[in-house]
């Protein structure tokens, strides 16, 4: 029996697996109505914990806080959990820090039901990743997946603030790991796609209202390109403090409405672009042909479309929770996979999960809270 609670910069959850198998799951926005909340507090605490009464689940053979960081500082850290889930009994408590875009590999891997697979992962920001005495974030990461928990790197790219850290030896912290690795202090796709959603009145977050835009846009040269080459962010359009440079660029200032959508055809257009060029380059590298998708950038379904349009040889499979609110269940799936080696994949039921509501009981909530419908 496995907890796992994740915490990041949004979109906290939860998962409780039994025999490697989802038992419960939630993020916590849907406990405390709040959107993309990433708190971990007492409501949600004690919604996991009426959880595990509810199932009779009287001991845990592992607690996980993935992505937490729970220092001491922090009014829930692991000890005060392991004493919070009292008479619950925790065999073994872990703050692990699984690197947060293998977090990501895991959860699509292990719905997908693939034996073997390469895992595409587009994020805005992952982990930090320390090489040498070099430290930067994650921002696009290709494994080569496998049962039990064998996720080999085959690329990163890892964003450095240029402004922060210069870096002089790129050669050298590249020969320091066994995979293929872009560093650059240029953005990447998903925090390109959120500075633009940001600039359209939207939110980082709201990435989906930019694509839904986008379908109403059209090619327009006026908008300053994307990227430079077909393949490096364009870093007079985006400064480092994620804005687009208005000043530069004054078509960007008090933009027309026929300006937005045709703004947002751009970027989309950019994203689709770069996962076409993650897939050639996937192509080039590896023989399989199972190809999983996650990371925050694959709710992007018109780039997922275009993967399958320009490559229809692949069996492509897209993580059904591809944001922040599935790191709590790659967390959990990796470490029961690591743990038990078992080498055959375990089908979920559903992708829907956590508690099924009926007719009945909607109606209920909606007369006792007086809503009309």
């Amino acid at each position: 029996m496995i907890l796992s609670i994740s915490k990041n910069n949004h979109d906290a959850s939860f998962c409780i697996l039994k025999e490697g198998k989802i038992l419960s799951y939630s993020q916590e926005e849907r406990i405390n109505r709040k959107k993309h909340s990433s708190v971990v507090d007492k409501v949600l605490l004690d919604y996991i914990r009426s959880t595990l009464i509810d199932n009779n689940i009287k001991e845990l053979d592992n607690l996980i806080l993935s992505n937490c960081l729970f220092d001491t500082s922090h009014p829930y850290n692991l000890l005060k959990l392991q004493q919070f889930f009292l008479p619950i009994t925790i065999t073994t408590g872990d703050t692990i820090n699984y690197n947060h875009h293998l977090n990501h590999a895991a959860c699509g891997f292990y719905f997908s039901n693939f034996n073997e697979a390469i895992c595409l992962v587009i994020d805005g920001w992952g982990s930090k990743v320390p090489i040498d005495n070099f430290k930067g974030f994650e921002t696009t990461s290709i494994y080569e997946a496998s049962y039990p928990a064998n996720f080999k790197t085959l690329y990163k790219k890892i964003n450095y603030d240029a402004q922060r850290y210069v870096v002089n030896n790129h050669d050298f912290i590249k020969s320091c790991v066994d995979y293929d690795l872009d560093l650059t202090h240029r953005l990447d796709i998903g925090v390109m796609y959120g500075t633009v959603s940001r600039h359209l009145s939207f939110t980082a977050l709201d990435a989906g209202k930019t694509m839904g835009l986008a379908s109403y846009g059209k090619p327009n040269l006026e908008i300053p390109p994307m990227f430079i080459n077909n393949k490096y962010c364009n870093m007079n359009v985006f400064k480092s403090d994620r804005t687009l440079d208005d000043e530069a660029f004054p078509i960007l200032k008090n933009m027309s409405f026929n300006l937005k959508k045709d703004l947002a055809f751009s970027i989309q257009k950019a994203t689709e672009d770069y996962f076409v060029r993650c897939v050639e380059y996937i192509k080039n590298k590896s023989k399989i042909k199972n190809l999983v998708i996650s990371g925050g950038c694959a709710l992007n379904i018109l780039a997922n479309q275009k993967v399958k349009e320009k490559f229809p040889e692949y069996n492509i499979f897209v993580d059904p929770i591809p944001s922040d609110a599935g790191q709590s269940i790659g967390a959990a799936k990796y470490k029961f996979f690591e743990k038990s080696l078992q080498n055959t994949p375990i089908k979920e039921s559903s992708i829907y999960l956590n508690k099924a509501y009926d007719k009945d009981n909607i109606m209920r909530y909606f007369e006792k809270n007086e809503i009309n419908c």
